[in-house]
């Protein structure tokens, strides 16, 4: 039975995945992020195994949504924001891989664009989650700088 579970939440995984990149193809800004060797599709599938919590044999609400329905901003923030944790631990202790930094752009790049829209006041948790990106955006960007100015000065 594991084994059908298993193959149930990648279906899952994968279904969201394509939302998701429906989502971020839509935003010009975004878009243009994906001109290298990286794809929109190994991005998301990426951040759906990475913020995917099956509790209990329940799937994860955020994941189910259907073809004809547009993802929530809540959703994808949610979801960035778990993938964005993530990756802000393993960046603070070794580098990214291209796929993972552009995980972290997109949320950065999000963020800013929502924050400087505005919200609404019942998006209360989506503002939320942007302050924590961008706080923690400024903490990664002060310890890369860190890490670079030490790599420089190893060659004195």
């Amino acid at each position: 039975m594991s084994v059908i579970n298993a193959l149930a939440a990648q279906r899952i995984k994968a279904d969201f995945a394509q939302h998701l990149a429906s989502y971020l193809v839509a935003n010009q800004d975004i878009s243009a992020l994906f001109v290298g060797a990286t794809s929109l599709t190994t991005v998301t599938n990426l951040i759906a195994a990475m913020s995917y919590r099956a509790l209990d044999g329940e799937s994860d609400w955020r994941f189910e949504c259907d073809a004809n329905t547009e993802l929530a901003d809540e959703v994808v923030m949610s979801v960035l924001l778990d993938a964005f944790r993530l990756l802000f631990v393993k960046a603070s202790q070794q580098n990214l891989s291209q796929p993972e930094q552009l995980i972290v752009n997109i949320a950065i790049k999000l963020a800013k664009q929502w924050q400087a829209q505005g919200l609404a006041p019942e998006q209360q948790a989506l503002a939320s989650s942007l302050s924590v990106i961008l706080h923690l955006a400024e903490v990664l960007a002060q310890g890369q700088q860190v890490r670079r100015q030490q790599s420089r000065n190893m060659g004195r």
